[in-house]
C-alpha cells in the first residue's frame, strides 16, 4: 500500500521557462512526461500526475497538455496524449481525468476528441490573470476496471523489463511519424 508521504512533487522546466509538476515516488518518476521538441525548441508537453494522494485513487491520474500558440492545430497535443495514454496503460492505470480552465473551447474539443466526457464544473476555483475562473472536469477510462487490480508500476520499474522497453520504444517511435 502506498501512503501519501511516499510521494513528492518536483518541477520540470517547460515551454517558455514555465514550471510544471512531475510526481515522483522516492525521487523516481511515477508517470511519464511527453515533450514535443522542434528546431525552434520545445513547443508542447503532456504529462500525468497522481489523481489524489489517498491509496484508493492510486489507479487514477490527472493529465494535462500545453502547446505553444505557434504550434496549435498541428496534431501535436493529440500525438503527445496518445503516447502518454499508451504508456499509462502499460503502467496499470485505469482512469484519467483532466481539468480545463474555462473558457477554453480548443482544449475542450481536444479532450472530447480523445474520448473524455464531462463530469462537472468547479465554480470560481482558480485565480489567475486578475480574475476567478471556473474549471470543467472530464474523465476517460484507460483500461478495464477489474476486481483486485495489480498495483500501478513506476516507470523506472517498468523499464527494467525488456518487453516494456520494447513496447515503450515502439510507442515513442510511432509518435515521431
Amino acid at each position: 500500500m502506498l501512503s501519501s508521504s511516499e510521494f513528492d512533487t518536483v518541477y520540470l522546466e517547460g515551454v517558455g521557462g514555465e514550471l510544471f509538476p512531475a510526481v515522483t515516488r522516492r525521487g523516481l518518476m511515477l508517470v511519464p512526461t511527453q515533450v514535443h521538441d522542434t528546431s525552434d525548441g520545445v513547443v508542447g508537453y503532456a504529462y500525468a500526475t497522481a489523481h489524489r494522494d489517498r491509496a484508493a485513487y492510486r489507479w487514477s491520474v490527472d493529465a494535462a497538455t500545453y502547446i505553444s500558440e505557434r504550434a496549435h492545430r498541428q496534431g501535436i497535443a493529440r500525438a503527445l496524449y496518445t503516447r502518454l495514454f499508451e504508456i499509462l496503460v502499460l503502467q496499470g492505470y485505469r482512469s484519467i481525468y483532466a481539468g480545463i480552465t474555462l473558457p477554453n473551447p480548443a482544449s475542450l474539443e481536444l479532450h472530447k476528441a480523445m474520448g473524455f466526457r464531462e463530469v462537472g464544473i468547479y465554480h470560481d476555483v482558480g485565480y489567475k490573470l486578475g480574475k476567478w475562473h471556473n474549471t470543467i472536469w472530464l474523465e476517460r477510462s484507460l483500461a478495464e476496471h477489474v476486481v483486485e487490480p495489480s498495483e500501478p508500476t513506476a516507470l523506472p520499474v517498468l523499464l527494467e523489463t525488456e518487453q516494456a522497453k520494447a513496447a515503450i520504444s515502439s510507442i515513442l517511435l510511432a509518435g515521431e511519424h
